[in-house]
């Protein structure tokens, strides 16, 4: 299952992924606490004594569990656990990192009331913020197919087809060359997608984990890494490995080497010299930078 990638996504569009996903991730979480024993109402319970742990101001995660703990009616971890994922899927908390390095995570709890006082993450109608979710996703990845949005909101078909219907006015159907099918444009785009012209051909750039430029697709892969080459892209639980691309497609993967404090990096094929000049180029920008970071 997956939700929207939150690098897409400003502080004003956060309320229509919210509201569009909210059953997927309550429904994950709640099979989650059955697993442990918990129902629904238990996770009621639980986040709301999160709420009130909360109530003092922030708490970094440990420190919020603790306080939890010492609830007497509530004293396993697992249930404290679900109880502070479900207020935050919930969207009654909100969580920040702050970890002053790339290198490592601080996680911090706050009350949504507190963070973002004038937030309101949940809209009446699911179906117009699943409509806004679908022209945020085409205007960010268009062209794409209709399994490729399926995929990257994690929602079904029967929840995406009343919010296309709305939508289809607004979207014109486009051919791509080596892709399958009819993709998905917003008419608004078109000429925008029509003269963007293609990468050249030495274009080399190094993308993060989980970099949003691949997790926009799924069925239109094609578009950016051979399938051969699918397994050294994506790892067994389908997140995207950091990637080395060339003219938009990838090459090869690099990672940031906590022990030696550098970067190693894997290529698929052999590169022409004068493209392995700018690939080393760029490695060594990332190291650069990387060091400077706290450890």
């Amino acid at each position: 299952m997956r939700t929207p990638h939150p690098a897409l996504w400003s502080h004003e569009h956060a309320a229509d992924a919210h509201t569009a996903t909210l059953r997927l991730r309550l429904g994950a979480t709640l099979a989650t606490a059955r697993r442990h024993g918990l129902n629904r109402n238990d996770l009621e319970t639980t986040g709301n004594q999160c709420q009130e742990a909360l109530a003092g101001g922030p708490l970094a995660y440990r420190d919020l569990q603790d306080r939890m703990l010492k609830a007497p009616s509530l004293p396993a971890v697992a249930a404290v656990r679900l109880g502070i994922k479900w207020a935050w899927e919930s969207g009654r908390i909100t969580c920040r990192n702050t970890s002053p390095s790339l290198h490592c995570e601080q996680r911090e709890f706050a009350l949504i009331e507190h963070a973002h006082p004038a937030t309101r993450l949940t809209h009446p109608d699911v179906t117009a913020a699943t409509t806004r979710l679908i022209r945020h996703y085409l205007h960010a990845y268009a062209p794409a197919s209709t399994a490729d949005l399926l995929w990257w909101t994690g929602l079904s078909q029967a929840e995406i087809t009343p919010a296309l219907a709305r939508l289809r006015p607004a979207i014109t159907p486009v051919r791509v060359e080596g892709l399958p099918g009819d993709l998905l444009t917003l008419t608004e785009d078109i000429d925008h997608v029509r003269a963007a012209p293609p990468l050249p051909p030495d274009h080399v750039r190094l993308l993060a984990f989980e970099d949003p430029s691949l997790k926009g697709y799924f069925a239109t892969r094609d578009r950016y890494r051979d399938t051969a080459h699918h397994t050294h892209v994506f790892n067994p639980i389908g997140e995207a490995r950091a990637a080395i691309t060339l003219a938009g497609r990838a090459v090869g993967t690099w990672h940031w080497d906590k022990k030696t404090r550098t970067v190693p990096h894997s290529l698929f094929t052999r590169l022409p010299r004068p493209v392995m000049r700018e690939v080393r180029h760029r490695l060594d920008q990332a190291e650069a930078f990387l060091l400077t970071e706290p450890g």
